[in-house]
């Protein structure tokens, strides 16, 4: 929990990054709701919370990675979430995120920053990444 703290006051003292929406694709590429969004020419897979939960249970390495605020987070979150505000990505993932293959599954509250977070770490050079919404639409546990 200090980590936390600690890491949430720097990102408070950074500028926030933004992502421009309008060049964001979104294609269905199978029935199950799993979508691939592209930011340029990169792209980040969308899938559902039931999606996530069986990568979750299949990859017990896999990230998941909650793009909300401090307060938001202290609220309830994920069990094993860490927690990267979207607007502290571009400047912390390196430092929080080594690893540019491991398995990231991306939330937030409502899918909105999960998922220009999930499109932002593709364009940095994140390789395994996923968005699968928001903490709104998950109905399993949290903590």
């Amino acid at each position: 929990m200090m980590i936390t703290i600690i890491i949430t006051t720097i990102f408070y003292s950074c500028a926030s990054c933004a992502i421009n929406s309008d060049a964001i694709n979104t294609d269905t590429i199978n029935s199950e709701e799993e979508t691939q969004v592209s930011y340029g020419y990169n792209k980040a897979q969308t899938i559902t919370p039931s999606q996530a939960r069986a990568k979750m249970a299949e990859n017990p390495d896999a990230i998941i990675l909650d793009v909300r605020t401090q307060d938001e987070f202290d609220q309830g979150h994920i069990p094993g979430a860490i927690l990267l505000p979207d607007y502290s990505v571009e400047t912390y993932a390196s430092y929080v995120l080594p690893d540019t293959d491991a398995l990231i599954l991306v939330y937030c509250r409502s899918g909105r920053r999960s998922l220009n977070t999930a499109n932002l770490l593709v364009s940095m050079g994140y390789t395994n990444v996923y968005d699968f919404g928001g903490i709104l639409d998950w109905p399993y546990e949290s903590e």
